[in-house]
């Protein structure tokens, strides 16, 4: 492997993950299972992965993505999406039970990434940017809640592209 090319993969990976921590819930029962297309909410009331298959994801965004690997914590779902041969990785984060998106915020701006509100996207919205310099691919996040769900999408696409996403995965909630 070009060490070039590794360094920034684990760098992206690193990226990916950082900002998947900044607002992951604390829970201790955890799942982990990788899904397809096919699927719904799990007793219908917690969206899983099955609401954003690869097909939808990659379509939109542009990407070329493997299928999601699901991690479930509580009220939250994290859906992990690898590059099928790149080097790139994104995140889709569904939360239930949500009222603000305050704290997702605030988890951006202590690590001094800057955020900016989206208005008409939901309830709420807001997206970050990070990376871009050096050996870290740009990643963009747009985070936006529709009455009591949050959703995140993390991902080498553009804000607009996200956006799009966002919309759609909204109609299926």
């Amino acid at each position: 492997m070009n060490t070039s090319r590794g360094t920034r993969k684990t760098a992206c990976t690193l990226a990916v993950i950082a900002t998947s921590l900044l607002i992951a819930a604390c829970g201790s029962k955890t799942t982990s299972t990788s899904v397809g297309a096919v699927g719904s909410t799990s007793g219908g009331s917690q969206p899983k992965c099955s609401l954003a298959p690869e097909s939808l994801v990659n379509s939109v965004l542009a990407t070329s993505f493997g299928a999601p690997e699901e991690n479930d914590v509580d009220n939250v779902t994290v859906c992990s999406y690898s590059a099928n041969g790149g080097t790139s990785n994104g995140i889709i984060r569904f939360e239930t039970k949500s009222t603000s998106l305050d704290t997702a915020k605030t988890g951006f701006t202590s690590t001094n990434q800057s955020t900016v509100d989206y208005p008409g996207l939901g309830d709420e919205a807001f997206t970050s940017t990070m990376g871009g310099t050096g050996i870290v691919p740009v990643q963009n996040t747009v985070v936006a809640r529709k009455g009591s769900t949050a959703v995140l999408i993390t991902s080498p696409a553009t804000i607009d592209a996200e956006v799009n996403l966002m919309r759609q995965l909204f109609t299926k909630l």
